[in-house]
């Protein structure tokens, strides 16, 4: 779908409520692809963070403040009331959280697993898996993949073992 100020593209992965429009949702996940430097859409009482999952290096600019250079697969927060450009010199792809201020406390985090080992997702609070690389395995037949995402309402903590090497995004959002 294009982007809300139509100057690029993204693939919407989850949104609640479940067809909400662009300014009326309370949470939505996104991989948005970027064809070279421009304004991003901003979003008045919602806060963002993106990942930056491959391509030549993003320098993002939010209103008078610094620009900050990103690191691939390392979050960054900001306002999406800001007015916020970013500059790169080719493709690239990132990974967008959005959550509507004061209705949700997002928290966005990467995990590179070893084969076998745990993910473990915190109880009381919405999780949303996106595996970039590998795959996962849990209770009640859960087999998530790369390109994966599995949002799910999580009452008490569980957890998710690699089926082999991974790398997985872990949103977590609490009321």
């Amino acid at each position: 779908m294009p982007w809300k100020n139509g100057q690029g593209s993204t693939t919407e992965l989850a949104v609640e409520p479940t067809g909400a429009a662009l300014e009326a949702f309370d949470w939505r996940l996104s991989i948005a692809e970027l064809r070279g430097s421009g304004p991003f859409s901003t979003f008045p009482g919602y806060d963002r963070i993106i990942v930056q999952l491959d391509g030549p290096p993003m320098t993002l600019t939010h209103g008078s403040d610094a620009p900050v250079a990103l690191e691939q697969l390392v979050p960054h927060a900001f306002s999406g009331d800001a007015d916020t450009t970013c500059a790169v010199d080719g493709v690239a792809h990132d990974f967008n959280l959005i959550v509507r201020r004061g209705v949700l406390r997002p928290m966005l985090t990467v995990h590179r697993l070893a084969e076998g080992e745990e993910l473990a997702c915190e109880g009381g609070a919405v999780t949303v898996l996106h595996v970039l690389k590998g795959g996962l395995t849990g209770a009640a037949r859960v087999q998530l993949n790369a390109g994966d995402t599995r949002v799910e309402d999580v009452a008490d903590r569980t957890s998710l073992r690699a089926t082999r090497r991974a790398v997985v995004l872990l949103a977590t959002l609490t009321y």
